[in-house]
C-alpha cells in the first residue's frame, strides 16, 4: 500500500506525540519526582504531556484546579493567563466556562509544567485531548485576560496573546466592559 505524500507530515507528527506521550515522564510530588515507571528520583524534572484528571469541585476560579494521576494531586494554576477574582465581573462565568469545557471532555487534561508559583501551586500550560490549549480557549471568548507579567514562563505566549488582541478588538467578555483587571484588584485587597 502506498501512502499519500499529503499524509506525511500528519503521520511524523502522530508518532512523534505518541512517542511523547508514552515515554519515561516524571511527575512532581513535593520535593521529589515520581518518574512515569513509577520510581522516586529527586529533581526539579517535571511531568510534560501527561493525562490528568481533573477534579471537578477544585475547579475554583478560571485559572486554578487540582488534578490527580497515580493518587498524586498537583494544585494547578494556569500559565499565561490571569481569570476575574470570583468577587469580580465575570468571575463565576470564568470559573463556569472552564467547568463547561473540562466537562466536555471528562475532565481529562495533558499539562506542560512550566514552574513551580510561590505558594506550591505547579503553573502549567493546559491542554485538553483534542490538543487544544486551553488558555487559548479562555482567552478567545474573553473569560481570562493574557498575563504579560508571566509571559516568559509561557512557550506558547504567542496564540494566547493573538487570542487576546482578537478578544479584545471584538470587545467579547472581559473586553466588553471597563473591568478592573484581576491583578490591579489583587492589589487593592
Amino acid at each position: 500500500m502506498m501512502i499519500n505524500p499529503l499524509f506525511l507530515p500528519f503521520i511524523l507528527i502522530f508518532f512523534y506525540f505518541f512517542i511523547g506521550l508514552t515515554g519515561n515522564r516524571e511527575q512532581r510530588t513535593g520535593n521529589s519526582v515520581l518518574q512515569g515507571n513509577g520510581q522516586q528520583g529527586t529533581g526539579n524534572s517535571v511531568n510534560i504531556y501527561s493525562n490528568y484528571t481533573v477534579i471537578p469541585d477544585s475547579i475554583y476560579d478560571g485559572d486554578t484546579f487540582r488534578v490527580f494521576k497515580n493518587n498524586t494531586q498537583l494544585k494547578i494554576r494556569f500559565a499565561c493567563v490571569d481569570a476575574p477574582e470570583k468577587a469580580q465581573p465575570l468571575g463565576i462565568q470564568s470559573r463556569d466556562y472552564l467547568r463547561s469545557l473540562l466537562q466536555k471532555y471528562n475532565y481529562q487534561v495533558s499539562l506542560n509544567i512550566t514552574e513551580t508559583d510561590r505558594y506550591g501551586r505547579s503553573v502549567a500550560e493546559v491542554y485538553l485531548p483534542n490538543g487544544q490549549l486551553v488558555q487559548e480557549l479562555q482567552v478567545k471568548v474573553g473569560m481570562v485576560y493574557p498575563y504579560e507579567r508571566y509571559k516568559d514562563d509561557c512557550p506558547t505566549w504567542g496564540k494566547v496573546k493573538k487570542a487576546g488582541v482578537v478578544a479584545k478588538r471584538n470587545r467579547i467578555g472581559v473586553w466588553a466592559g471597563n473591568y478592573e483587571k484581576p491583578w490591579d484588584y489583587r492589589r487593592k485587597k
